[in-house]
């Protein structure tokens, strides 16, 4: 903090690799600003911080500007959404539609012939990626029946799912396949805890 100046309120945002610092700050004459610090960390790990200060005289305007600019913002985001919304359901005429009885009978039938998943998103009138999740899904129930999956499906879930109850089935012992599945070798510590390790020390130090 700088010296001399009393902070009235602090703010920090996370984005990423930068951290931005909002702190409206009294100066010893009185005087209320705002400061405005972007922290980014570089490839070589050191922090690069740019500052913006706005005193009391121009928070005003400073304020309309910053209105209008994210107005200007929501306004093209939501209008991006809306085309992509559109091209999508040009594309694909059922996208995000719930899937009826009838919609999962064919398919499981379309499934079974052994289509690809985007083979059986164009005779639905789906997108490849909602096809593949509904075939996880239902393979994955199958699976953890101990049913058979169809042939096809391309649900890697699924095939995993399957592969667990089969080993399980003639004694090779499930539980020592878990850290492979999640991940982590034996004796190595958990991916998580290693993540944690690599977000703290990107997480942008206190100005």
């Amino acid at each position: 903090m700088d010296t001399g100046r009393q902070t009235i309120w602090s703010e920090r945002v996370t984005s990423g690799r930068s951290g931005y610092f909002f702190d409206v700050r009294e100066t010893g004459r009185g005087r209320v600003f705002l400061s405005m610090t972007q922290s980014r960390q570089m490839e070589d790990g050191a922090w690069k911080h740019d500052r913006i200060v706005v005193f009391e005289s121009g928070l005003e305007q400073f304020r309309k500007a910053l209105q209008s600019a994210l107005e200007v913002i929501d306004r093209e985001s939501g209008d991006r959404r809306r085309a992509e919304l559109e091209e999508i359901h040009r594309l694909h005429p059922k996208a995000f539609e719930k899937w009826a009885p009838e919609d999962d009978a064919e398919l499981q039938r379309l499934a079974e012939e052994g289509l690809a998943p985007e083979d059986i998103a164009a005779a639905l009138g789906r997108t490849a990626r909602a096809v593949r999740m509904r075939l996880e899904g239902r393979d994955a129930v199958l699976a953890s029946e101990g049913r058979a999956v169809p042939a096809g499906s391309g649900a890697t879930q699924a095939v995993r799912m399957a592969e667990g109850l089969t080993n399980q089935a003639s004694g090779a012992g499930a539980a020592e396949d878990e850290p492979a599945r999640a991940g982590v070798s034996p004796g190595s510590g958990s991916a998580g805890s290693s993540r944690g390790r690599r977000k703290a020390a990107s997480t942008p130090p206190p100005l």
